[in-house]
């Protein structure tokens, strides 16, 4: 059977570390759930604003905007329906847990209240 999403991170130490700190980011947000999958954890507050997805010595983020995000950061975006964007971020440090990355989640946040 293969390893949900939430022992894959916490089997590797980065990413374990990055998650930890994503997890407080988070919580500034507001009221939010995490959905254990196989193969991410799905972020949401009525509806998923967020995927967090473990790579080995990272966490791969996806979060719906409504509008794409313009950034080196970014990885891919894709515009998935109407005024909706899904916007790739890979974490390899948690430095990179910093103000840009939670001003994101809050833009990602706020399309579920």
């Amino acid at each position: 059977m293969a390893a949900t999403a939430i022992e894959r991170i916490h089997a590797d130490d980065t990413s374990r570390e990055i998650f930890e700190i994503l997890q407080g980011a988070l919580a500034e947000l507001g009221g939010h759930e995490i959905e254990n999958e196989e193969g991410s954890l799905h972020v949401s507050n009525g509806r998923a604003f967020l995927d967090i997805h473990p790579r080995s010595g990272a966490v791969l983020l996806n979060l719906l905007t409504a509008e794409p995000i313009v950034s080196a950061r970014i990885r891919k975006t894709e515009q998935v329906y109407g005024s909706r964007w899904n916007n790739e971020i890979v974490l390899r440090t948690t430095g990179e847990v910093d103000a840009e990355l939670a001003g994101w989640l809050r833009q990602a946040y706020a399309l579920t209240e």
